[in-house]
């Protein structure tokens, strides 16, 4: 998880690409909390550090490969939240959608990309 949470903080979509194409079990790592233990993204999610800098590729990858928009950092803030809180409003509406469609995250996202 700190893996791809470095590499979407660095917004290297390629190193996050090949982590969530190599990481057996990819859907559990993505959908984990960071560890108090790691200072810099301590209590985050992979999806809300995209969130939080407003990296909708990153955003988009991550729920491709099935991270919950309705997992919430320590803080208590859903991705959705966060991003609208960052000032990311278009993305934060992408967050909405794919939340109330959770259970098919990745195929909402596409029907709303292509919109």
């Amino acid at each position: 998880t700190r893996a791809i949470c470095f590499a979407v903080h660095k917004a290297n979509y390629c190193v996050l690409d090949s982590l969530l194409r190599r990481a057996p079990q990819i859907t559990r790592v993505i959908n984990l909390r960071i560890p108090a233990g790691s200072v810099r993204f301590a209590g985050q999610t992979p999806l809300c550090l995209a969130a939080v800098a407003g990296l909708r590729e990153a955003g988009e990858m991550l729920l491709l490969y099935k991270a919950s928009p309705k997992l919430k950092n320590s803080a208590g803030q859903s991705p959705a939240e966060v991003a609208h809180d960052s000032g990311h409003n278009a993305f934060s509406v992408l967050l909405q959608e794919a939340e109330l469609h959770d259970g098919s995250a990745a195929d909402r996202l596409i029907e709303v990309l292509e919109q």
